[in-house]
């Protein structure tokens, strides 16, 4: 008696035209799940380069794990095969602290840099001398717009 090979479930979708895999960064520094699609004849590189330039990572400074498993994969294989799973991104061995750090790096270099102008405290408002006048509408009118 010879039994079937089971397909793989999928947990994002129903529609094989929109699947998608999670990504879960396993990093010394604070980065939320990603849901990333998992496109047709596009590699894992192709997928995931924006997602790591984004999050300030360097690609080869991370390894990508499949849900459990302890082996590496490699870049090349096509993003579409791991729709439905989870992938692990781990820095590899002795780039725990480059990678931590270039994420810090990145965020503080992201961040707007806010001065108050004139020296005032950018949270005071100070109140203008003019009196806004709505001429065209009546009394009653301008009550309700307050």
């Amino acid at each position: 008696m010879k039994l079937g090979k089971k397909k793989p479930r999928r947990r994002h979708t129903d529609d094989p035209s929109k699947e998608c895999f999670s990504l879960k960064f396993d990093l010394n520094v604070d980065i939320n799940t990603e849901i990333v699609p998992a496109m047709k004849k596009k590699t894992l590189r192709e997928v995931l380069g924006p997602v790591f330039e984004r999050n300030g990572i360097e690609l080869s400074r991370v390894d990508l794990f499949l849900d459990q498993s302890n082996t590496p994969l490699s870049l090349h294989f096509e993003a579409y095969r791991f729709g439905g799973h989870y992938l692990k991104v781990k820095a590899r061995p002795g780039d725990e602290l480059k990678v931590a750090q270039g994420v810090k790096d990145f965020r503080s270099h992201s961040l707007p840099i806010m001065k108050p102008p004139d020296g005032q405290s950018p949270y005071i408002l100070t109140p203008t001398k003019e009196k806004v006048a709505h001429e065209s509408l009546g009394r009653r009118e301008s009550i309700d717009l307050l």
